[in-house]
């Protein structure tokens, strides 16, 4: 699995973005957030450290895979879920993750429907 690079934004050829994604690649955590995160989700991913769970996230939210699925919500935040492992990534407009955590299938689903476009 290729991460997005210069050729690769917005993990599509057009390099522009679609209702599936709405950033160009994640650029870092948002500051307001990530140790907030960290602790409430750090026992899902085993990470020792707050730098290892956002470099676990900044690795997904970048990862390009047709496993992946994905929206945009209203706001234009991108939902990037992984059905094989249950992570799920919130990416705002901007390249700012938003959130890092697990779901099970049917959580995700659930939160399609209440935030897709």
């Amino acid at each position: 699995m290729s991460s997005k690079g210069a050729s690769n934004r917005y993990g599509n050829t057009k390099g522009k973005p679609s209702k599936h994604i709405n950033y160009q690649w994640a650029k870092d955590f948002n500051d307001d957030t990530s140790m907030k995160h960290f602790v409430k989700h750090e026992s899902k991913f085993f990470s020792p450290s707050e730098e290892e769970y956002i470099k676990s996230a900044m690795t997904f939210a970048n990862t390009v895979s047709l496993f992946h699925k994905m929206f945009v919500d209203r706001k234009g935040s991108t939902y990037k879920y992984d059905p094989r492992t249950g992570k799920l990534a919130i990416i705002d407009k901007r390249g700012y993750i938003i959130s890092y955590f697990t779901v099970e299938e049917k959580q995700f689903q659930h939160i399609r429907n209440e935030k897709e476009k």
